[in-house]
């Protein structure tokens, strides 16, 4: 007999299988969207099959079947990632194993063990998103997983709302400790921001420009990054920010050219691969004049290269390994799979290698192809004969864009000879065209140049006082070596389009163009507007405080409110902390003991001291129903009208559901509301 009750106790309620499996399905649900489509499937199959088996009309499956199910699942990993290790495969091949336990849970501590996992199944959302969004969407799994446990354990169903209400409750009482912990522990780094393949829809530069290129990146309002200026004048409490044409975010330099299409030189290209720990620039830069901090947080685009005003100084702080090469370049070590912080400081005024080029380097600043457009090349040929200086020559070519040339998202499609083309016969041309044709033609010339891609601007976020860099941002432009100047920026487009650096794209383009480009229907409408910059605002300020909370944040906090990053202060404050919290969670329920009492309870105490009044203490020790039952037996005609106080009491104290414990309260007290204690004897 007893070997059969534990059996009884030992399993599946219906309750506690519903909400095992409503725990599992919210846990992995984010996940299913960076995983192959069949692990859904996988995961819907297994639930029907379990659901079955408590309706009885299936079977656990045997063991043979489970293998062939373990390995079906290993084998469709291997070939969907390619035989690769990764966190992809490996966090998926947990959710199969993880959806593969429900097929065999026959006990409740089968259904915990699957409770357990639903932990580790939330931790693993935020190795892919760690929006604010998907904070929010885990704290909300952990009070699902929280009403899970509450459900197998508990002996009655209660309502959905009553469980998630008490889950929620105890969430809420871990809350503050979770903070505690969070800003005190030591920060061992971002543990999630490894390495992930989930490059696709990721839009951004790639390391090479053609026409065409930009004009159809420029479509996309996808965020690139957000730019926070820190004032470096303790007296001076706003940061100012660049004027807008002085934000030219460098990125890459585009050396060699093929007649269509500029690329990197193979040097830069080997360079990916050698890891930088530099903090400062090469000796070759030379700043002067004020300097500007700033902070950016950097959308993940799958590459290693960042972008900085020209000219950075120096590396002030990053979450990531990130260091500077040649060029003035800031590069990170690995590719950028996550949003990463890093915070720079530039000066408004440089000079770039005044002392002059290598060899190697003039060599590659002057290649043009040969046999390519020949109009170009007899321009260029009949600046020269008139004896025009290097200035002389730059000022030329500036004045040739400045008659009848036209900056649009839709070019004409180029042929061979690309540049005359542009040049003499269509005239319409994007940033990269004119960036490219300018180029082309100072190398003509004799003049060191090349193509330099990156963003230029930024959309002011009045809210938080940050630059909000997209997409539509990108642009290129050129750099020009001259004897004793070094590297100067020229950008060409200015000359056709000011209102493109000056006010940005929007500003620049007819209207029948602004229309292609996304987020145009925001911009119409000053609410729409202010309500995405709000957004993005609370977006920047989670990623920024509180993702980016590293070792040298937590110093920083440490220094303001403890006066000190010691040892023993942290202990301190860490043990202090817990201690409150602790003194808090203990005292706050004896505090709250008597608001806290259900309400049969708080009218059988009335009745309690109603009794106590007319001579009839409660003994220590004494039950409600012997406490009753004893007047009863003193007062023999009061029997009935007490014992239906005690039968009330009863009824309304020991019901399942909230609307039977309602129903009692209500009888409870019609009956306390008619007793007689008038007729009640003294003891």
């Amino acid at each position: 007999m007893t070997s059969q009750i534990a059996i009884v106790k030992n399993q599946i309620s219906r309750d506690a299988l519903a909400w095992c499996l409503a725990a599992q399905s919210i846990c992995i649900l984010p996940l299913f969207f960076y995983f192959p489509f069949w692990v859904p499937i996988l995961w819907l199959v297994a639930a029907a099959w379990r659901v079955q088996i408590y309706r009885g009309h299936w079977g656990y499956p045997p063991s043979f079947v489970k293998l062939l199910l373990g390995l079906s699942c290993i084998a469709g990993l291997w070939v969907t990632y390619r035989g690769g290790f990764g966190v992809e495969p490996v966090v998926a091949f947990l959710v199969c194993a993880f959806v593969l336990k429900l097929l065999e849970a026959r006990t409740k501590k089968d259904v915990v063990i699957v409770l357990y996992v639903c932990f580790v199944a939330v931790a693993a959302q935020l190795l892919f998103n760690q929006t604010i969004i998907a904070a929010f969407y885990a704290i909300i799994s952990l009070v699902v997983i929280i009403a899970a446990f509450t459900a197998v354990f508990s002996l009655v169903a209660n309502r959905i709302k009553h469980r998630l209400f008490y889950a929620s409750k105890l969430t809420l009482q871990a809350l503050p400790l979770a903070v505690v912990l969070f800003l005190v522990l030591p920060r061992l780094g971002q543990l999630w921001a490894v390495p992930l393949n989930n490059a696709s829809g990721t839009t951004g530069f790639s390391d090479s420009m053609a026409p065409g290129d930009i004009s159809n990146l420029i479509r996309s309002s996808a965020v690139a990054f957000r730019a926070s200026f820190t004032s470096s004048n303790e007296d001076v409490a706003e940061p100012v920010i660049p004027k807008q044409q002085d934000l030219y975010w460098r990125g890459l330099v585009l050396e060699d050219y093929d007649g269509r299409r500029w690329k990197r030189n193979r040097y830069q290209q080997a360079a990916d691969f050698a890891r930088s720990s530099n903090k400062e620039v090469t000796s070759e830069v030379v700043t002067a004049g004020e300097y500007v901090e700033y902070s950016i947080l950097m959308e993940p685009h799958q590459q290693r290269w960042l972008f900085t005003l020209m000219a950075p100084e120096v590396l002030l702080n990053s979450t990531v390994s990130i260091g500077f090469k040649p060029q003035a370049l800031l590069s990170a070590n690995l590719p950028v799979t996550q949003r990463i912080q890093y915070q720079i400081r530039s000066a408004q005024k440089y000079s770039f290698q005044t002392e002059g080029l290598r060899r190697d380097e003039l060599k590659r600043s002057l290649q043009v192809p040969d046999e390519l457009n020949p109009r170009t090349k007899e321009l260029v040929e009949s600046w020269l004969a008139s004896g025009l200086t290097q200035q002389q020559i730059i000022e030329k070519a500036l004045d040739l864009y400045r008659e009848s040339f036209y900056y649009t998202l839709n070019p004409p499609p180029l042929g061979s000879d690309a540049i005359d083309e542009f040049l003499f016969i269509t005239r319409r041309g994007f940033c990269e065209h004119f960036s490219s044709s300018f180029t082309y033609m100072m190398r003509l010339a004799n003049i060191p140049a090349r193509v330099v891609v990156g963003y230029q601007g930024g959309e002011q976020n009045s809210i938080e006082n940050y630059l909000l860099v997209r997409q539509s941002d990108a642009h290129a432009w050129a750099e020009v070596w001259l004897e004793g100047k070094g590297w100067q920026r020229i950008d060409p487009t200015h000359v056709v389009a000011p209102n493109r650096i000056e006010q940005g794209l929007f500003n620049s383009v007819e209207e029948s163009e602004a229309a292609q480009l996304e987020g145009r229907f925001v911009k119409q409408f000053a609410l729409l507007n202010r309500l995405q910059m709000r957004w993005d605002s609370i977006n920047y300020l989670w990623h920024s405080q509180v993702l980016a909370y590293d070792s040298n944040a937590q110093k920083s906090l440490f220094k303001r409110l403890l006066g000190g990053t010691e040892y023993w202060r942290i202990a301190l404050a860490l043990f202090g902390s817990v201690a409150v919290l602790l003194c808090m969670y203990f005292i706050a329920p004896m505090l709250q003991k008597g608001a806290s009492q259900p309400a049969e309870v708080k009218l059988f105490n009335i009745f309690e001291k109603k009794l106590c009044k007319l001579g009839y203490t409660r003994l220590k020790g004494e039950t409600a129903a012997q406490f009753v039952e004893r007047i009863a037996k003193a007062n023999p005609e009061l029997a009935d009208p007490l014992l239906k106080v005690r039968d009330s009491f009863y009824a309304a104290a020991y019901q399942s559901s909230a609307e039977n414990i309602a129903v009692g309260v209500k009888r409870l007290a019609a009956v306390l509301k008619v007793f007689p204690y008038s007729k009640v004897s003294p003891p």
